[in-house]
């Protein structure tokens, strides 16, 4: 029996792109657009600050759940490099193969001119989404080692926002984790002519 085609009752007419910078959760700049027969055209054009670092592109529709959240959100994460030479040159190694509830991230800055001398006082400052800011020295060759707990029933963001400041200057940088969510499942039983609802893990 052929089914009649209903109409699509959403209609969107207005759609929000934001450009959010990984390492502060603020929107590093945000634009919208029309929606007209359900097409949406346009450029998003960057600022020439805008800081070189990771990026997470976002695009939402003007459809709201009840909950005042957007029904349909597209996210994409994105890497704007700039042709400057950095202040120093830094890099991060993570290895997890020590312990199943620990992350080790060795840390490396190195000055870009490889005969300027390396300062004492160098450090990184992290910290996961929700938790305090740690900081930790970076040794005479610009190195550290990070030690992160991890929970796998944890439901933030697996990322270690980090500043390093050497040698006079400072890079913020995102680093996420290689963390494995803990799924659980569960099939739900009905019984509709006894009256209950028993759920088997």
């Amino acid at each position: 029996m052929p089914q009649e085609i209903l109409a699509d009752s959403l209609q969107p007419d207005m759609m929000s792109v934001g450009l959010i910078r990984q390492d502060t959760i603020g929107y590093a700049m945000i634009q919208n657009y029309l929606v007209q027969d359900n097409l949406c055209a346009g450029s998003l054009t960057l600022p020439p600050r805008l800081r070189a670092g990771s990026y997470e592109l976002v695009a939402a529709l003007n459809l709201l759940e009840p909950t005042g959240k957007p029904r349909f959100v597209f996210r994409k994460r994105i890497t704007i490099q700039t042709l400057e030479q950095p202040p120093f040159f830094l890099s991060f190694q993570i290895d997890s193969s020590i312990s199943s509830d620990m992350l080790h991230i060795s840390v490396q800055a190195l000055p870009t001119d490889p005969t300027a001398p390396i300062k004492k006082s160098n450090f990184i400052s992290y910290h996961r989404p929700g938790n305090k800011t740690q900081t930790q020295k970076l040794d005479i060759s610009g190195r550290a080692t990070l030690k992160i707990h991890i929970n796998k029933s944890d439901t933030t963001l697996p990322v270690l926002y980090t500043v390093t400041n050497f040698n006079g200057q400072s890079i913020p940088y995102s680093v996420w984790l290689p963390v494995q969510k803990k799924i659980m499942s569960m099939r739900v039983c009905l019984s509709p002519l006894k009256g209950w609802t028993k759920i088997v893990n």
